[in-house]
């Protein structure tokens, strides 16, 4: 037997205890959509198994979802399922096992994800945070659920349209501009939600695409949590103001005390 020949039987004998200690799994939503397939070890448990489906599909497979094979449905967590499908089928490890994902309503203790606007209490909660039901249930018809945010350390009510298992998509941001870029606001005076003005010439980053066609959203000095702003009321210079920079002081303090009399 020659060396390249031992060899090729060693790297054979590799992949066949490979095989045999690990199965496919191919993933299906209950509308039979494929979402994703993966290699793990047969002897994973059921909560090693929604771990991996999670980490691969980059959906969140919570605890109380279930997985369904064939006329199987599995709820024990620690379990070990594929180890006995394995050996009620032992042609799985070549065609695949193919699994049904039935998701279940979020329930207390699970983690998602935050993809509604910006949201400001005593701390910012900002869209593709990591999130956890604080509590099973929700908040009557109105469909409000409990949730903390780790980031900013605060527990608030929360819509169920506004919670993901996955992360929000990336948007393509509008032509002329990319994450990073430096421009300036020429919109209106625009009050926060802690009383600061966003004024005209206010210097700003660019952070990701706005919810809106043709928006993004920037970071501003001195300006809490992020804002959306059309990129049409974005320059590249500061405006150029046609009066000396303590009369342009003074009406920026005169339109900050007028809507403040305003909003009262």
């Amino acid at each position: 037997m020659t060396e390249n020949g031992s060899r090729s039987q060693s790297h054979t004998g590799c992949e066949s205890e490979r095989d045999e200690h690990s199965v496919t799994v191919r993933l299906f939503s209950i509308a039979g959509d494929e979402i994703c397939t993966l290699q793990v070890p047969v002897n994973v448990t059921l909560a090693g198994l929604k771990d991996e489906l999670s980490r691969v599909s980059h959906q969140l497979v919570t605890q109380s979802d279930c997985l369904c094979c064939g006329e199987e449905t599995w709820w024990d967590a620690g379990s070990k399922p594929l180890q006995r499908m394995k050996v009620s089928l032992p042609g799985v490890s070549e065609s695949g096992l193919e699994i049904t994902w039935v998701k279940k309503e979020l329930d207390a203790g699970d983690q998602c994800f935050y993809i509604g606007p910006s949201l400001a209490s005593n701390s910012v909660v900002e869209r593709g945070d990591a999130c956890q039901i604080a509590a099973a249930g929700g908040c009557g018809h109105l469909k409000y659920r409990s949730v903390f945010f780790p980031r900013a350390n605060i527990t608030l009510m929360v819509h169920e349209q506004h919670l993901s298992r996955s992360p929000p998509g990336l948007k393509s941001l509008p032509s002329g501009c990319q994450v990073g870029d430096i421009f300036f606001y020429t919109g209106p005076p625009r009050k926060g939600c802690n009383g600061t003005m966003l004024l005209p010439g206010t210097r700003g980053e660019i952070v990701e695409a706005g919810l809106i066609e043709g928006s993004v959203r920037l970071h501003f000095q001195n300006f809490p949590g992020l804002c959306s702003v059309e990129f049409q009321n974005l320059a590249t210079d500061p405006p150029k103001f046609p009066c000396s920079a303590l009369l342009r002081r003074f009406l920026q303090r005169f339109v900050v005390k007028l809507c403040g009399a305003l909003s009262r």
